[in-house]
């Protein structure tokens, strides 16, 4: 635990916590929610805990690929590209 509280301080963290009202929005919205369920159902926790990279990648390309997938990366890249450059 004591590594996420490392990360959670750095200094990439804190930027992107900078926009996390938008951020949440994303998250909350339509498509969040379904990238959410597909996580899930893909079992992307137990495989970050198994510290199963291959699967977590299939996962999120998987993912990606969907039309909810793209736009809710393409919403998280633009908030992420508003707090690094704003």
């Amino acid at each position: 635990m004591s590594d996420l509280n490392d990360l959670l301080k750095s200094g990439e963290a804190k930027e992107l916590l900078k926009n996390k009202d938008e951020i949440s929005r994303a998250a909350k919205s339509e498509d969040g929610r379904r990238v959410m369920e597909s996580l899930e159902k893909a079992d992307i926790a137990g495989a970050i805990k198994r510290g199963d990279t291959a699967a977590v990648k299939s996962a999120i390309e998987s993912i990606s690929k969907t039309e909810a997938g793209a736009r809710f990366l393409k919403s998280i890249s633009a908030a992420i590209g508003k707090k690094s450059n704003g």
